[in-house]
This record gives C-alpha cells, structure tokens and sequence, in this order.
C-alpha cells in the first residue's frame, strides 16, 4: 500500500540531464517524499524501466521511453501493487510518454491524441477513447519540456509541490477571466457557473499582452482563447482577426505563485520542444515556472459552442469547481471526467476528445484549497474540525470515486464504426448547417452502439441509431485553425438533436 506514487524512466532521466542531474532532481523527489510524509502521505518512488522492481511489482518494464503500450502496462502493474490514492508522472512525453489515441472527430486536422487519460483508467492498453470511459484514477503529470537537457525547471516543479499549502478558498474566487471577444457569451456563462459572476471577464481584442497586467497576479485563471500548436501564444478573435491575447513572456512577468490555470485553448497544454523552433517555453510551462500549483489543458485541438457551454467549457468549469470546494488538484480533474461522462453524450465525438484532451500538468496531490468551513457533512464533505482522520476519509472518498468511475460506463452508448442513414436525413442536415452559415462541408457518419447488458428505455426504441458530423473549416491563418462542426443524433429517419462546436 502507498498513498502516492511518483512514477518515472530512470535510464530517460539520467540520458536527458546526465549523472549529475538525475542526482539533483532525485534530491528534489526526496524532498518532495519528504513533505509529503509530514502531510500524512507515504509516497514511493517507482522507476518503470527497472527490471527488479518491476519484478517484485508484479509488471514488466517498457522497451524503450516511446513504448506507449508498456508504460500504460507498468502503471497498471504499480496501480494494482500499491492501489495508490494519487499517481504522479514524473517528466514530459520523452521520459513517461502520452498514450496516443485515435481521433474520433473526422477531418480535424489531428492524427491523433497526445493523452495522459489512459493511465487513469484499469481498463487494457487501447487506441480507442471509448475503452478509457471507466476513469477510476487520479493521475497528474510533472512535466519538462522535452529535449530539455537541464533538469532546473522540473526540479522547482518539484518544489512548487513540496512547499505548497492550502489556503482558504476565498483566496481563489477572485479571478483573472480572459475570452475570445466571440466567445464572451460562453466565457460569461462558465464564470458565472464557477466564481458567482463575470463582472471582470476581459476580451480579446482589445486585451493583449503588450503592456503589464496586473489581473495575473490573481491565483484562479480560466482562459477561452485560441490556441495553436508549438506556439507560446494564446489569441483573441473579432471580426475576423486573431490578435495576440496572451504570451509565456506575460506570464513569466505578472503571474503569482500558487495560481491554478484551466485553458480551454487548442494546445493548451502541449509539450513541445522549444528549441526545435527557437521559441520560447510553452505558455503551460511558463505557468510552472512562475510557482503555479497546476495546469489544466488540452494536447492539441479543443472544442466548446460560442454562446453555450460544452465540451471545454465544461471540463474547466467543472474541474474549478471541485478545486474551490476543497479537492486536490487530480481529485478535481478525476471528478470532472466522471461528470462529463456521466452529464454528456459519449455517441458525440467532440466529447470524446474533449475527455481525451484534457490533462493535468502539476502535483496531482496538491490541494489549493482548503475545505470550505460549515458544509455539511451530508453533503459529502465534512467541516475541518470534525474530522479526526483525514487518511481513512481520503481512501473512502478514492473508493467510492474508484466504484463511481467504473460504473458510469454502463450506461452509456459509444460510437461504434461508420453508420449509415437515408439521403433525405443527410440533406435534411445539410440544409441545417446551411442554414447556419456552413458552405461545403466534409460529412462522415457513425452507428451507435449500447452496451450488450442495457436494458433501459434505448432498447425501446424503433430502428437505428446513428450520428451525422458535418466538418468544414473557415477563416483560418497562420496562426489560428478555425473548424466548425454540426453534429446531428438520428433516430431511425428523425433528427433527435442538432449541436454545434467550434475549435478553440
């Protein structure tokens, strides 16, 4: 048994910053075990790659740090040997990698996704996303950028978690809110939902990084800008332009320690090498870097309605919420996978990838808040002082959260394949999307599939089950993709349901 475990490629490590830096970023694990022993936390160690200790754990070791298949196999190994209530990925893609998964959105432009949302899960190594919705884990990554060659950044990752503490949470409603001018009213609706107003929402134009912003010393960001890949920017949209809205260097100069960041933008959360373009850091990491306690954000292209919530709205907004009520860092994220799971249509693709997407970066065991005093009990959370045994409420809550996530599934219908549907379904969608300022969209169609042993009211249903994805892009440049999508749920010959996303 072990409250935490830190998870890592020894041979990667001591490769990627030599002897003597693996043996300063070992210092700074130790330190972390340390704090964390005071906390109440026992928390281990684990190198995958280490053929003995995998071994004695029951696991193999991966070939190799690109051995996708092999790190999801040791994690569930250490997972099943120690029923860990946190585990943590120590470094980026180049030492503990992203499981890639197959898009399950047509003609977005993404191969596939970089994804952390499999070692959260008990279920087999998979490509599919649809194997991943039993989500039972909590998992966060502390990451470096990949190629680095000095180990400093992750090392004060390191001790950004070995320091922190939780504060009250009135410390965090104050927020700093920045949208996509077109997105505002989307923005609005998640910050009300979250922090109880949007009073202070800022928009992008005119919002930009050219001056100092003081807002960023605020410790709660949420962020609905675009995004784009290897790039240290985030962009506002109006009127057909996309001007700066943030940029690593704003970051670096304005933001405080101790902040928690959920970005619905595209690439939010991507890795990338910085010197392979001579750019500077991920805006992500230049959060880290400035003493942030976690980052929420997608791997590559991410999705949510200009005047409604969904997809990445309601993954930020829902992780925010469990962060202000008290939960860890991972706890917030593990619940707000459940929720979208549990809340949203699995049949619709976008919402696939948005579960995929999205990742942690920062100590999964960090709680910036402290539990709100006065809530009840039987609302599921007790008040401080009545709590007398904060391990034994932890491993109650990680197993009921544990059942939760694994029963969830049950219920819900996937896409399974291409589907079909009569002509006149097809046209009648078309004209929607025309309708609605599409001009020659890219169609693909995908059958609906329950699980075998569902035996509720879907079964009552006459004829097939299928979703109709219109694609097409538009108003895109060099620095912004801009992708719309109409997705249509057919009932027999019926219309069920018509939704639009577009990319962040």
């Amino acid at each position: 048994m072990a409250d935490k475990i830190i998870v890592s490629n020894k041979e990667a490590l001591k490769g990627k910053y030599g002897t003597q830096g693996f043996a300063a970023l070992k210092r700074a694990v130790d330190d972390l075990i340390g704090a964390d022993k005071a906390r109440g936390l026992e928390t281990k160690l684990v190198f995958i790659d280490d053929a003995a200790a995998m071994q004695k754990i029951g696991g193999g070791v991966p070939i190799g740090v690109k051995d996708e298949r092999g790190a999801k196999r040791s994690v569930d190994a250490v997972a099943a040997k120690f029923t860990p209530d946190y585990i943590v990925l120590l470094d980026g893609p180049d030492v503990v990698p992203h499981i890639l998964l197959d898009n399950p959105l047509p003609y977005d432009g993404d191969a596939g996704i970089e994804s952390d949302l499999p070692f959260a899960s008990s279920s087999g190594f998979s490509r599919q996303v649809t194997r991943y919705l039993k989500v039972t884990r909590v998992v966060g990554r502390i990451p470096n950028v990949p190629g680095a060659t000095k180990p400093d950044k992750l090392i004060s990752f390191l001790k950004t978690a070995t320091k922190a503490k939780p504060v009250k949470a009135e410390g965090y409603r104050d927020y700093f809110g920045i949208s996509a001018d077109v997105w505002q009213q989307s923005t609005r609706m998640s910050l009300d939902e979250t922090f109880g107003g949007y009073a202070d929402l800022l928009l992008a134009p005119p919002t930009g990084p050219a001056s100092r912003n003081g807002r960023l010393a605020k410790l709660s960001h949420f962020i609905n800008c675009h995004g784009q890949t290897y790039s240290p920017e985030f962009y506002g949209e109006k009127s057909g332009s996309y001007p700066v809205a943030m940029h690593s260097d704003q970051v670096i100069a304005d933001a405080a320690p101790g902040t928690v960041v959920a970005a619905e933008c595209c690439y939010g959360a991507e890795l990338y090498d910085p010197a392979l373009g001579n750019l500077p850091d991920p805006i992500c990491i230049s959060y880290l870097a400035k003493g942030a306690l976690g980052f929420l954000g997608s791997t590559n292209i991410a999705y949510g309605p200009a005047d409604a919530n969904g997809q990445a709205d309601l993954m930020t907004q829902y992780f925010f919420e469990r962060v202000l009520a008290g939960a860890s860092l991972g706890r917030a994220l593990l619940q707000a996978r459940q929720r979208f799971i549990a809340t949203q249509r699995m049949t619709d693709p976008a919402n696939l990838k948005t579960l995929a997407q999205f990742i942690l970066l920062g100590d999964p065991a960090t709680q910036p808040c402290l539990i709100p005093q006065g809530r009840s009990p039987s609302r599921g959370i007790a008040d401080i002082d009545e709590v007398e045994d904060w391990t034994a409420q932890r491993k109650m809550r990680q197993a009921t959260l544990g059942t939760l996530g694994a029963a969830i599934p049950n219920g819900k219908a996937i896409p399974s394949g291409p589907g079909s549907v009569d002509q006149s379904v097809s046209d009648r969608v078309r004209e929607i999307a025309r309708t609605r300022g599409f001009v020659d969209p890219r169609e693909a169609v995908l059958a609906v599939k329950w699980p075998a042993d569902y035996h509720g009211p879907a079964k009552l249903r006459s004829g097939s089950e299928n979703v109709v994805v219109l694609s097409e892009r538009f108003g895109a440049t060099d620095q912004v993709v801009s992708i719309r999508h109409l997705v249509a749920y057919i009932v027999g010959d019926g219309i069920a349901s018509i939704s639009e996303t577009m990319s962040r």
